[in-house]
């Protein structure tokens, strides 16, 4: 019986073979169709130039000539139509001593007189910039187009078209040297001299540059508030912040420093920032009156009374 069972079996799994086999599809290649290439025929060279770079105004048809008279016939309607004076744009047209100073103060941006000499008839100027230091000559045309106008010990005038600007000779004040290597506050004289450094360096440019500023739509140039203002303004920021402040300041209050204590910290300071540097006598600094930009300016006749 057992050996019936295992032929039946076998018979089976043989069916079963032979099924799978004579079902399975047949596995068949597909056929690549390539297309032969001519050799006998070139492919067309591409155009290097000539015709063939407006080829593309052919794709537009030519205007009509009645269409260009009737478009003739509009611009000079516009423009007959303008008052006198009147441009197609809101702002106003830029003059030719405006682009041209415009080109100048660009062109000299970084340049500072520092040397004058004269040989003779030969007038001789020094200018630095960021990036060199370069001699200039009186009547000579500079490779950027600046005229070198007139030499003097006092100012170098530079012209650019219609446009002309003066740059006036700015020498480094000496204690400048002995500032960087020692610091210490200014007196007053040097405070003068120091400010008149820097507006012969930096600020007449700066007020130049001013007065082609034109406020934004719908703003007005700042202006300098009268005194009244001034007072009104004062009582509207007491009345908004300063009680406020005042019952802070009665809440938490600030130490009151003695002299004594001033002069610790100071010489503390002095120790830990600048242990090479001899340190400045204490009285003397605070003895010195720090001048404010509005004070430069009349400093030199406070100076003399």
């Amino acid at each position: 019986m057992r050996v019936f069972l295992v032929l039946f079996c076998c018979l089976l799994v043989a069916g079963i073979v032979a099924i799978t086999v004579l079902h399975t599809p047949e596995m068949s290649r597909k056929a690549v169709d390539v297309k032969r290439i001519a050799l006998s025929v070139q492919p067309r060279p591409v155009p290097e130039g000539g015709r063939h770079d407006d080829a593309v105004l052919d794709l537009f048809p030519e205007i009509d000539q009645s269409v260009q008279q009737e478009i003739f016939n509009a611009q000079a309607n516009d423009a007959n139509a303008m008052q006198p004076g009147q441009t197609t744009s809101n702002r106003q047209p830029v003059s030719d001593e405006t682009s041209d100073k415009a080109r100048l103060m660009a062109l000299i941006n970084d340049w500072t007189y520092t040397n004058y000499s004269q040989l003779g008839q030969k007038k001789i100027g020094t200018i630095n910039s960021n990036s060199r230091s370069f001699e200039v000559l009186e009547g000579e045309t500079l490779d950027n187009g600046v005229v070198v106008n007139q030499l003097t010990d006092e100012q170098a005038t530079l012209v650019l078209g219609e446009a002309a600007f003066a740059l006036r000779l700015a020498k480094m004040p000496d204690f400048f040297k002995d500032i960087r290597t020692n610091p210490r506050a200014m007196t007053r004289e040097e405070q003068v001299q120091a400010y008149e450094y820097y507006m012969k360096r930096y600020g007449d440019k700066f007020k130049e540059w001013s007065k082609a500023y034109q406020p934004l739509p719908g703003m007005e140039i700042p202006k300098r508030i009268s005194p009244e203002q001034h007072q009104k303004g004062m009582e509207e920021y007491q009345k908004r912040y300063g009680q406020m402040f005042q019952k802070q300041r009665e809440m938490y209050p600030v130490p009151t420093l003695y002299p004594e204590e001033l002069r610790a910290n100071f010489r503390e300071y002095w120790q830990k920032n600048h242990p090479n540097h001899p340190m400045p006598d204490f009285d003397s600094i605070e003895s010195v009156n720090q001048l404010g930009p509005a004070q430069r300016q009349t400093a030199p006749n406070d100076s003399n009374q």
